[in-house]
């Protein structure tokens, strides 16, 4: 074993024991066996103060997310996420032979390099596995190495807040860019996830002209990659779809909504979804006289709406349905 490996060891908190089997029978070496097996079944780390001083230190912290994926590792890290079979690659996007995980991240990582800086000139202490303890056991250290863990694993979700205080005519592109860049390969699914989320929620609080260009541009974006955004993209649909029903632009409206993979998709949607969806498209389609799309998706409604209790759904298929029969005649 070399020296590093030793240093390291001992740095991450290990113990590493070595021992050479005797001869058996032997009175003296059977002892010793004994005692090195003994030894290696130390006492687990909860079992070396009682679990009342446990609680009473844990009672001091609040544990956001952010701080429980950097303690745990599980969260957007490439080495977790590949694991398990969420991301192709478990190396970091700052180099091809840096594998993400969360040392890498807090230690090395160069696209975190300016909070990393900004943690080591506020402390005094470096970033690193040697200085975590100084980090923690100070109060005013911890404080600011708990922030420098919230801003990297919310590092793209504060970049969303400062475009969305942009003035309407920027908003736009630089909304764009940031979509453009959160569902890039490079980048964590379920941090891009997450965003995009958070994105299609800030869309309905936009102006429509700015909301309905977005949307589209988004759309546009995640096509190659759709079936590992579907939830995101549903809602992004959802949305744009009552643009131009406000507008009154009832075709284009139905025609987003008909996007939606409701059958074919990989995501499980319950019932009064596709209902509600299926009737929805029916309903925008009769707005423009167009009864033989509208029937269509009336059927589809009519195979779930035995299978729903919201009584509000079967009155909405009941019109639909009517409706489509006043055409028939």
């Amino acid at each position: 074993m070399q020296r590093q490996d030793i240093r390291d060891i001992v740095a991450e908190g290990r113990k590493c024991a070595y021992s050479g089997c005797g001869h058996a029978g032997t009175t003296g070496n059977e002892r010793a066996m004994s005692a090195r097996n003994a030894a290696l079944k130390t006492a687990a780390d909860y079992d070396r103060y009682p679990l009342s001083y446990a609680k009473r230190v844990l009672s001091r912290f609040t544990i956001t997310s952010p701080i429980a994926q950097t303690l745990t590792g599980h969260g957007g890290f490439a080495q977790y996420l590949n694991r398990f079979k969420l991301k192709d690659s478990p190396y970091c996007a700052c180099a091809p032979d840096k594998v993400q995980d969360v040392l890498h991240v807090l230690e090395e990582c160069p696209i975190f390099g300016r909070e990393r800086a900004e943690t080591e000139a506020g402390t005094g202490v470096v970033v690193a596995r040697h200085g975590f303890p100084a980090l923690l056991d100070d109060e005013t250290n911890r404080k600011t190495f708990l922030e420098f863990c919230e801003r990297v694993t919310r590092r793209y979700r504060h970049v969303l807040v400062e475009i969305l205080k942009n003035p309407e005519p920027e908003i736009t592109e630089t909304l764009k860019a940031f979509v453009e860049a959160i569902v890039n390969e490079n980048v964590s699914l379920v941090i891009s996830r997450q965003l995009l989320t958070d994105v299609g929620t800030h869309l309905s609080l936009l102006p429509d002209n700015v909301s309905q260009e977005v949307s589209h541009f988004a759309l546009d974006v995640i096509q190659p990659r759709a079936i590992s955004f579907e939830e995101q993209v549903s809602s992004i649909r959802q949305h744009l779809a009552d643009i131009y029903e406000r507008n009154q632009k009832w075709k284009e409206a139905a025609e987003v909504l008909v996007g939606i993979p409701l059958e074919t998709g990989q995501k499980q949607y319950s019932v009064d979804y596709k209902l509600e969806t299926y009737l929805k498209i029916a309903r925008l389609y009769l707005e423009v006289d167009d009864p033989v799309q509208a029937e269509a998706y009336v059927n589809r409604a009519s195979l779930l709406q035995a299978e729903t209790t919201n009584e509000q759904l079967q009155i909405y298929y009941k019109v639909c349905y009517a409706r489509v029969l006043d055409y028939r005649r």
